[in-house]
């Protein structure tokens, strides 16, 4: 389940994590994102987008994030990426 936490106004997965993908590596960015949205079209998972889960880290609004800032977003979805895919 995907709550979001008043503190600090952060999405957050309440559970384990998951490998995006249990298959193969993800490789690149395209395969990232292409995992990523195939995990946010399951129906628990309706009210969110890339768009709402990244922005909410975008602090100076310049449309990027570090990677630490995308592991701990990816994270606090419930999302977990091997070392070798950060």
């Amino acid at each position: 389940m995907v709550v979001i936490n008043p503190t600090n106004n952060a999405f957050e997965y309440i559970g384990e994590p998951i490998l995006l993908s249990k298959d193969q590596e993800i490789a690149n960015l395209s395969l990232l994102i292409k995992s990523m949205k195939e995990w946010l079209k399951r129906p628990e998972n309706e009210r969110l987008s890339t768009s709402l889960i990244f922005t909410n880290y975008d602090k100076t609004q310049r449309g990027e994030i570090s990677s630490g800032q995308m592991v701990t977003a990816l994270g606090r979805l419930g999302i977990k990426l091997r070392e070798s895919e950060v």
